[in-house]
């Protein structure tokens, strides 16, 4: 019904219901009620109407940006930032003394799906292997990660641990921002970590990543079978300008939202 009808309405039918014929006091009484129960309805029509300002309820808002990002080195996604799982999985990606095949990481589910397929490894293929960390204990080699997540809380026993990986969803944009720690202003940190990727000789090469900080090493996958490989990447001096960066140094990174 219109506001302003509903109005007129009102005003014509509370007279006759309190002289309804039949009715007694309480009767009548309820009625009322009844009728005066909707006033907050109308209320709201009529200021919708004549644009009025309201004091009702604003209506919950969904967010239209979702993006995913993947938390390499990890089977959780952060507590505190209302990032939910999408899934999770091994990390993967070419073997690393292949030419060919592709070229990146990929974070495979723990549960695939098959359709139609031949079993056996044909010549005429492109091969995905398992990922794992080459994170060695000796003076050539500085691993820069933190313990907390790893085998006895030492970060060179993840070395050929195979490394697990988990998708994370949000209702933000997301950046991976290479060399710092920290997100720009207005923006939240996801994670932060150290950038990695296939060794520089390696004639599989890989695109950067980012690990996180503390990695977990998948359950059973302590031999070392090699595949795709992850190495914390270094700068180094030349067309890269030093100072401000430094020959040698792992670079960080940081995943940031907004």
């Amino acid at each position: 019904m219109h506001a302003l009808q509903f109005v007129i309405v009102l005003g014509i039918s509370m007279p006759i219901l309190l002289n309804a014929a039949g009715l007694n006091c309480k009767q009548r009484v309820a009625k009322i009620k009844n009728i005066l129960k909707s006033i907050k309805n109308v209320e709201r029509d009529c200021d919708a109407e004549f644009d009025l300002p309201c004091d009702c309820e604003p209506p919950t808002v969904e967010s239209a940006v979702w993006t995913t990002y993947v938390r390499w080195g990890r089977t959780v996604c952060p507590a505190t930032n209302g990032a939910t799982v999408l899934y999770k999985g091994i990390a993967a990606g070419s073997e690393h003394l292949h030419t060919g095949g592709g070229s990146n990481y990929l974070c495979l589910p723990d549960d695939p799906e098959w359709q139609t397929y031949v079993d056996g490894v044909a010549v005429a293929g492109a091969y995905i292997h398992g990922a794992e960390y080459q994170f060695y204990k000796d003076n050539k080699h500085h691993v820069p990660f933190s313990g907390a997540n790893a085998p006895g809380g030492d970060p060179h026993a993840l070395h050929d641990q195979d490394v697990p990986c988990v998708v994370c969803q949000i209702p933000r944009n997301t950046v991976m921002i290479p060399a710092k720690r920290t997100c720009p202003s207005g923006w939240t940190s996801e994670f932060n970590g150290y950038l990695v990727a296939e060794h520089y000789s390696h004639p599989s090469n890989k695109e950067f990543v980012c690990m996180d900080d503390a990695p977990e090493a998948l359950t059973g996958g302590h031999e070392n079978r090699n595949g795709a490989l992850f190495y914390s990447v270094q700068s180094v001096c030349g067309s890269l300008p030093c100072p401000k960066y430094v020959n040698g140094r792992e670079l960080t990174c940081v995943v940031c939202s907004k």
